[in-house]
């Protein structure tokens, strides 16, 4: 090799050495300096899904415990109803309830209208002169839903209830129950069952709840959303003294508005309020408002403990009608008992919290008692309402923080328009010792906006 060629490689091998020696200081230096600041904003689009078609559950049997003389727990059919529906274009078919000869519910369904999800409601009542089921009964024809409460179950001597899982839908429902006691929330065993498209499966309440006294039941729907629902009775000695359609509370919140609680006798044991706070123990509030406005008749605050039912008694609330609020730290479900008496031929009735409405809701009245819409507006600000009845329109001021009430008539399709506000609406039925209560459920004009974030 010559001494040129060597260094000539030499060369070309320091060069790069070289380079290798300035790349390498080039990323320090860019490790080392701070990076320029770059950034995008995610691209954010809210969708508003097509409306579906508009589903509802109502009750069309009437069913009883105890008929069957060598099985107490056996569920039979008391009578059939015929509940009354708005006319929207709806479809209906019977529901099968399972293990009940002749007993049915009934689904309704009715597609978009213009565009929007169908005004669709309905309403049915029972009335009872047996010598094991006296009273009356009112309830709404509802959705199905994916999570309920059932609050208002009593467990005590002389009570039975059944809980009624429908399944409207094409897919089997997966139902699963937590048991919220005495001993906290608790799986019962055979806490869970499978409920067929197209039926309605019946669940005694002592089979889940046992000889608690007073129990709240969470239902947890997979696979499709299920209507449930309580019916009741109860008998003091071997007198009958009421019956109830217990609707479901939608969701647990920290404040929970419980319009038109009728309170036809004042005394000790006749109206009281149950609370459940599932996850965690605090105080809660209960403040009841009489419609006539003014202060509050009574405010109690107590220390709930999580996973524990609490019972609250209102004895010193005076014969009238009432908006309650029950409040608290945490989510809670709430709902309100009455009953007209403990002797021959009274009633009781648990009255659910009202979920919100926020938008132009139709809604049933059931035939068979007085009726009377209760609003409660638990904003800051006046609401001026609108209630429809067969074409008529009548005006509603509902002040801030208070009540209204409105008589009403039984109708199919009366329609309650909150204009900018907010509204808690029941339907409240008192008619001598009759007693009832079903809360006006919001229009599911159309499914909450979606945000898509990309």
């Amino acid at each position: 090799m010559t001494k040129e060629r060597a260094r000539g490689r030499l060369a070309r091998a320091g060069a790069g050495i070289l380079a290798v020696a300035v790349t390498a200081v080039g990323i320090t230096a860019a490790v080392v300096a701070p990076l320029p600041e770059v950034s995008a904003a995610a691209p954010v689009a809210t969708r508003e899904p097509a409306p579906g078609d508009a589903t509802l559950v109502c009750t069309a049997s009437a069913l009883a415990l105890g008929r069957v003389t060598d099985s107490a727990q056996t569920v039979s059919e008391a009578a059939r109803l015929t509940p009354a529906l708005s006319d929207a274009g709806a479809t209906s078919a019977d529901l099968t309830v399972l293990s009940v000869d002749g007993a049915v519910f009934r689904a309704v369904s009715a597609p978009p209208v213009d565009g929007k999800r169908a005004a669709l409601a309905g309403a049915t009542s029972f009335t009872s002169a047996a010598d094991d089921l006296a009273g009356y009964a009112a309830s709404s024809c509802r959705p199905p839903l994916t999570e309920s409460w059932l609050v208002g179950i009593d467990g005590r001597t002389g009570s039975s209830g059944v809980i009624t899982i429908a399944n409207p839908f094409g897919v089997t429902a997966t139902v699963s129950f937590t048991v919220y006691g005495l001993a906290g929330p608790t799986t019962p065993a055979g806490g869970s069952l499978s409920v067929a498209p197209g039926t309605v499966a019946t669940v005694p309440v002592a089979s889940l709840a046992g000889d608690d006294s007073s129990p709240v039941i969470n239902v947890h729907a997979d696979g499709a959303p299920v209507q449930a629902s309580l019916q009741s009775s109860l008998v003091r000695g071997l007198v009958p003294a009421g019956i109830d359609f217990q609707d479901a509370v939608r969701q647990a919140s920290a404040r929970q508005i419980i319009p038109g609680v009728t309170v036809t006798t004042a005394g000790p044991a006749l109206t009281s309020v149950r609370v459940l706070t599932p996850d965690t123990s605090g105080s809660v509030t209960v403040t009841a408002q009489s419609v006539e406005g003014g202060a509050p008749a009574l405010t109690l605050s107590m220390d709930a403990v999580a996973g524990i039912p609490l019972d609250i008694p209102l004895d010193g609330l005076a014969a009238g009608s009432y908006d309650i609020a029950v409040e608290g730290a945490s989510p809670l479900v709430a709902a309100a008992w009455q009953a007209t008496g403990v002797g021959d031929g009274d009633d009781y009735a648990w009255y659910p919290a009202a979920p919100e409405i926020t938008a132009p809701t139709t809604f049933a009245v059931a035939g068979g008692a007085a009726g009377v819409l209760a609003l409660w507006n638990d904003s800051d600000g006046d609401v001026a309402a609108t209630v429809t009845v067969g074409g008529r329109e009548t005006a509603v001021s509902v002040p801030a923080h208070a009540g209204a009430q409105l008589p009403i008539t039984s109708t199919a399709d009366a329609v309650l328009d909150p204009g900018t506000g907010v509204l808690h609406a029941t339907v409240s039925y008192a008619d001598g010792q009759h007693l009832a209560a079903a809360t006006v459920w919001p229009a599911d004009a159309d499914s909450a906006p979606i945000t898509i974030t990309r």
